[in-house]
């Protein structure tokens, strides 16, 4: 955001300017640049516990899109087999401070974990499939245009067994922009300073891309709501036989 623009969207919310400025000051960056930075591993923490209880095992193997500062990543990167965790951050500072402060060395060495910084949803970089898909704080941002082709690389990675996560704010009416929203942007699209969409409209990109959409029973802790995307048919058969009494199909 420019500089005009920023001081008007301070003038405008002036409560969270000033959140944001105590922000900077208690935080540091590699914590308050990826979300509410006093939740920060409570919001690792759920999204780690998520996927564990819907199946999640250490010999799979998972795609975290934004994976930031490995707020998230650093618990799959402990608990997975080596080589079976690959994040994409376009941010290089804030993945190598969350690299230098979240994991030590060994752990890396031991992990062998594999990132990119591509910043067009080019999840075919890696060059393999996954069993598992994770994108935390990327609906919650991103324009149609970008979802479209998020969901559309990620059928080109996935398995017939796959599963693929991800959280967004839920509205009354679509983000129309075709711009991606970074966090603390002056648009406001009625929920935490980001953008919002109906269930109706995901449903609609994911059918596109050749997936089924499903909307989850699963509490947020900052109130988002979670979707699950798998082949046609395939998470019908899951429900309820995954090891996570709270991998429900929300039925719209």
């Amino acid at each position: 955001m420019h500089l005009a623009g920023k001081m008007f969207w301070a003038l405008s919310h002036p409560r969270s300017a000033l959140a944001n400025v105590v922000s900077r000051v208690r935080y540091p960056a590699y914590k308050y640049r990826v979300g509410p930075p006093e939740m920060y591993e409570a919001l690792g923490l759920h999204q780690f516990e998520l996927l564990r209880g819907c199946g999640l095992r250490p010999n799979h193997s998972l795609l975290d899109i934004g994976c930031g500062s490995l707020r998230a990543g650093k618990f799959f990167i402990r608990y997975l087999d080596r080589g079976n965790y690959a994040g994409i951050e376009p941010d290089r500072r804030i993945l190598q401070e969350g690299l230098r402060y979240n994991l030590d060395p060994r752990t890396i060495e031991e992990k062998n974990p594999a990132f990119s910084n591509d910043n067009q949803f080019t999840l075919t970089v890696f060059n393999r499939r996954f069993d598992f898909i994770l994108a935390h704080s990327i609906l919650t941002h991103a324009a149609q245009h970008q979802i479209e082709k998020c969901f559309a690389q990620a059928q080109q990675v996935v398995k017939a067994t796959s599963l693929f996560f991800a959280n967004y704010n839920k509205g009354e009416s679509d983000y129309s922009g075709a711009n991606w929203i970074a966090p603390g942007g002056h648009h406001d699209g009625g929920v935490h300073g980001a953008v919002s969409y109906t269930f109706a409209c995901l449903s609609c990109l994911a059918q596109r891309a050749g997936f089924q959409c499903v909307d989850l029973h699963v509490a947020h802790p900052i109130d988002s709501f979670w979707i699950a995307l798998g082949e046609p048919g395939y998470l019908e058969r899951l429900e309820g036989r995954i090891g996570c009494h709270r991998f429900s199909i929300a039925r719209t």
